[in-house]
């Protein structure tokens, strides 16, 4: 797994976690809270703490987010409330479960076709918003080398000097290129995302978490 994160003037907080809940199975989450300053980083150390307690409790994506959703939406500061992309991978087997909590798409990398597409996952909204939000689970099964891409919005909306974002189809194309290279994907979109914004605009955080697979 790999991780970066950029900060910017915005009105969220990005953050990242990684967690081993036992000798096969980690955990990898990403998103963002809202606002800035101290109540959003207190906000944020509660939100991984009880993300990893309710991993070693629970064990099943949707209802991690569940039980914590519950947690905040009863008890956090008015007004407060985190996207989340929640992800519980089985190292030995390549299959990874998946919750989504009002959070961005993610990249999929397929190392034996070359190519790297979208997933869009059926969700529930954000965290803390609503105490009795379902949280919809996936399975993906990942082949020997794949890889996806984790990322926060200040990704695909930074703009170059015309005004046009990021956006996902330039992202596509530069994991892409990036895996034929046989390297990291993360330090490559970053490159490739201050090349774009060199005379454009980043005003949000920044966040690329990559998780990939090898089989043995």
């Amino acid at each position: 797994m790999e991780a970066k994160s950029l900060p910017a003037s915005a009105a969220a907080t990005d953050f990242f976690d990684f967690a081993s809940l036992d000798a096969d199975r980690l955990s990898a989450t990403i998103g963002e809270v809202s606002g800035r300053g101290v109540p959003a980083a207190l906000f944020m150390a509660r939100l991984i703490s009880d993300l990893r307690l309710a991993g070693q409790r629970l064990g099943a994506p949707e209802a991690i987010l569940s039980d914590v959703n519950l947690g905040l939406a009863t008890q956090a500061r008015r007004g407060m409330f985190v996207s989340t992309l929640y992800l519980l991978l089985d190292a030995a087997r390549g299959e990874i479960r998946v919750a989504n909590g009002g959070h961005v798409p993610f990249i999929w990398y397929h190392r034996a076709t070359g190519q790297a597409e979208v997933v869009d996952l059926e969700g529930g909204p954000p965290l803390g918003v609503l105490p009795d939000a379902v949280y919809p689970e996936t399975v993906l099964s990942l082949e020997h080398g794949d890889a996806l891409v984790l990322l926060t919005d200040g990704v695909l909306e930074c703009t170059g000097e015309s005004g046009e974002p990021f956006g996902f189809p330039r992202l596509v194309e530069t994991v892409e290129a990036a895996a034929r290279a046989e390297g990291s994907l993360v330090q490559p979109v970053l490159r490739a995302v201050e090349a774009f914004t060199e005379k454009g605009a980043r005003h949000d955080d920044l966040t690329l978490v990559q998780v990939t697979w090898h089989r043995g």
